[in-house]
């Protein structure tokens, strides 16, 4: 697949990650890297902007599903922002969108508000990068 995801932090409170393109085998041990470092530096919660995602395997979902359970075992969450129509449907496909917090996409009507707060926790998964 192709190389080209790409992603940006913002780093005032809850730091925010905003993930563009693709995110696939070639692309999933970057956007790892990125958020382990969103990870360490976002002390409490952390939202990941995935509005602008066009295309996501199930290699790009580990990464997600390993920050999940990195934030959620400190007491903290991991937020997915406006994830789209492809982030959606793999989600649903691996039964793991219950889990994910989920935010309707920066400057909607509804923004900011939780579409769906009673996300379920991730059990035996290792948060450990590798």
């Amino acid at each position: 697949m192709s190389d080209s995801a790409s992603e940006k932090v913002t780093s005032r409170p809850p730091a925010v990650l905003h993930v563009t393109g693709e995110i696939d085998l070639a692309t999933a041990p970057g956007l790892r890297r990125r958020l382990w470092r969103a990870h360490d530096s976002a002390g409490e919660d952390l939202v990941v902007d995935l509005s602008g995602v066009t295309f996501i395997d199930c290699a790009g979902l580990s990464p997600l599903v390993q920050a999940l359970v990195a934030k959620t075992a400190g007491g903290h969450r991991l937020v997915l922002r406006g994830p789209s129509s492809s982030v959606l449907r793999l989600l649903g496909l691996t039964n793991l969108l219950p889990s994910f917090p989920i935010t309707a996409p920066a400057g909607s009507d509804e923004s900011g508000g939780s579409l769906r707060p009673d996300a379920a926790p991730v059990d035996g998964a290792d948060p450990t990068p590798r």
